[in-house]
């Protein structure tokens, strides 16, 4: 009875604000009292077409509007209170609705993308916005704004893991989308300089090379994993892991054309033997392949005081 009064003061009312005060009352009577949300919002909607900036009708017909899975509605107000809301967390939240709106219900990548650009400016630490920027780059094919997302992703991100992530996706957009190899090589060597001993990293950049026929740049990786092995190896002979690995790099740096590397790779394999780490199985296989099982290359690889029965010694471990 009260809300069939207030509706016909509305039909009878002059004055531009009472009406305003009607309307807010029965949104307020409709939601609240009355249960009927749609009766509420046709009063809202009254509220919002005359008064724009009324916050409060606003955030209610955003919010109702989004209940009810009216999204092109929740689209609407929502970009309204976005450009009304002062609370930069709250602002925030608002734009992330709006960009999960445009990302999965009303699709449209662009206004997707600057909802969350614009949650992302309010919150420069929240990863969340820029990893669907990321992924709606790539998408319409923005591979500037990708490429700018996982910058600041491989920037923001303080796990090793994660931040390789971030970098092969940096590589892959110049490699496939923007077709820049020097930008993609630097962007590979990046995640490998962060994580020198993670096999993820070094097997992406080692693939990368071997996609682009880059043997030179095959070589330098591996003559800098050499560097760094060989200093492990001068401070501990008996480092077997550095042994084994001077193994695996060697082996691969032969793939690469760098011929005597697999003789080399094979005498680390030896000393795995040795040393007690017979996983680097075949040595004695591949010594013999390589010549290493003619004494002769003993001149060549012994000091010139170590006894040639030495040699024998190794070869026949």
């Amino acid at each position: 009875e009260l809300a069939q009064r207030l509706a016909a003061r509305v039909g009878h009312e002059r004055d531009r604000d009472k009406i305003l005060a009607l309307h807010r009352r029965l949104a307020e009577l409709y939601l609240e009292h009355l249960g009927d949300r749609d009766r509420a919002k046709v009063h809202l909607h009254a509220v919002v077409s005359a008064q724009p900036n009324d916050l409060r009708a606003v955030v209610l017909l955003s919010d109702l509007a989004w209940e009810q899975g009216h999204w092109a509605e929740a689209a609407e107000a929502l970009t309204l209170r976005s450009r009304l809301e002062r609370d930069p967390e709250v602002a925030k939240e608002v734009f992330m609705r709006l960009g999960g709106v445009f990302t999965e219900r009303l699709p449209d990548a662009r206004r997707a993308i600057k909802a969350f650009e614009r949650a992302a400016e309010l919150d420069p630490a929240d990863v969340t916005p820029l990893e669907s920027i990321a992924k709606l780059g790539m998408k319409v094919r923005d591979f500037g704004t990708a490429v700018a997302a996982n910058e600041r992703l491989a920037a923001l991100d303080v796990d090793v893991a994660a931040k390789i992530i971030h970098l092969h996706r940096i590589a892959k957009t110049y490699e496939e989308g923007l077709r820049d190899l020097t930008r993609a090589e630097n962007a590979y060597r990046r995640a490998v300089d962060c994580a020198p001993t993670d096999e993820a990293a070094k097997t992406a950049l080692l693939a990368f090379y071997r996609r682009t026929g880059n043997f030179e740049g095959l070589r330098g990786h591996f003559d800098l994993e050499l560097g760094v092995l060989r200093q492990r190896v001068w401070a501990d002979p008996f480092d077997v892991d550095a042994h084994r690995e001077l193994w695996r790099v060697l082996s691969a740096r032969e793939e690469a054309g760098v011929t005597g590397s697999r003789a080399a790779a094979a005498f680390a394999a030896e000393l795995c033997d040795a040393l007690g780490a017979p996983e680097c199985g075949g040595a004695r296989n591949v010594a013999n392949a390589s010549g290493l099982g003619d004494p002769a290359c003993a001149k060549l690889l012994l000091h010139r005081l170590v006894p040639l029965e030495r040699w024998e010694v190794l070869r026949t471990i």
